[in-house]
C-alpha cells in the first residue's frame, strides 16, 4: 500500500462496527485546522530526543481523552498529519518524531488500535525502507 494513498483527510465509518478510511478529495485541511498544537508539532520535530519523546507523551494523553470522548474524526486527523506531515518528510527528525508520535497514538488507542490499523500501519511500513539508519530503527 502506497503512503500516498492514505486520505488528506479522514472520515470514520461505523459500518461492522470499524473505523474505514476515506478519501475526500473536496478539500484539502489548512494548517490552522491542526489537531495538534504547535509546541507539540514543533517539539516532535526536535533534534532532541527528549523533547521528542516528551511531544509523543502529550501525544498519547490527548489521544486518550479524544477516545474517552468517542472523538474520531480528530483521532483520525491525527493519525493523517503524523502520517503525511511527518513519517514520510525528508527531515530524518520529522521522520522519527513522526514514527514516535504514531506509536503513541497506538499506545494511547489501547484496545481499539485496531479500528485504526488501517492508517497507522502503511507509515511505519515507509519508514522502515527508509534510507537513514536512525529512521529505519527507530
Amino acid at each position: 500500500m502506497d503512503v500516498g494513498s492514505v486520505a488528506s483527510s479522514l472520515v470514520p465509518s461505523t459500518q461492522n462496527e470499524n473505523v474505514s478510511i476515506v478519501n475526500n478529495s473536496g478539500g484539502n485541511s489548512g494548517a490552522s485546522e491542526s489537531p495538534l498544537p504547535p509546541a507539540i508539532l514543533r517539539s516532535l520535530g526536535d533534534r532532541s530526543y527528549d523533547k521528542r519523546k516528551n511531544a509523543a507523551l502529550e501525544i498519547e494523553a490527548l489521544i486518550k481523552s479524544l477516545q474517552e470522548n468517542t472523538d474520531t474524526d480528530r483521532i483520525c486527523s491525527v493519525i493523517a498529519m503524523l502520517g503525511q506531515d511527518f513519517a514520510t518528510s525528508t527531515n530524518a527528525n520529522h521522520r522519527k518524531g513522526g514514527l514516535i508520535g504514531l506509536a503513541a497514538t497506538a499506545i494511547g488507542l489501547m484496545s481499539d488500535i485496531s479500528l485504526y490499523l488501517d492508517a497507522l500501519l502503511p507509515p511505519v511500513l515507509h519508514c522502515l525502507d527508509d534510507p537513514e539508519s536512525r529512521v529505519r530503527y527507530y
